[in-house]
């Protein structure tokens, strides 16, 4: 994945609202493909590290502080941890 810019132009759901300017609903954001992109290529490294546990991964990536919660946790209990917490982002 090479380097792109952070923030493009994509329509908002303002912009995709029947009898609205599409053009003025949009705004820059960040592009949402990046998504898969990044967690495709964690999903390749953990794959090849199948007995490494989510937080061991992201700790040897450099990307989490080296913490005992955060190395001990079980990819189990951070799912539970995860879904209790997802509806207030979502």
């Amino acid at each position: 994945m090479g380097r792109r810019a952070r923030l493009e132009e994509h329509p908002t759901e303002a912009g995709k609202a029947e009898g609205s300017n599409p053009s003025s609903a949009t705004k820059k954001m960040r592009n949402p493909k990046r998504i898969d992109e990044i967690l495709g290529t964690l999903s390749k490294i953990w794959k090849s590290n199948p007995d490494m546990r989510f937080g061991q991964l992201l700790i040897n990536l450099g990307i989490a502080q080296d913490t005992a919660r955060t190395w001990n946790i079980e990819d189990d209990e951070l799912e539970t941890y995860i879904e209790s917490k997802k509806g207030r982002l979502i």
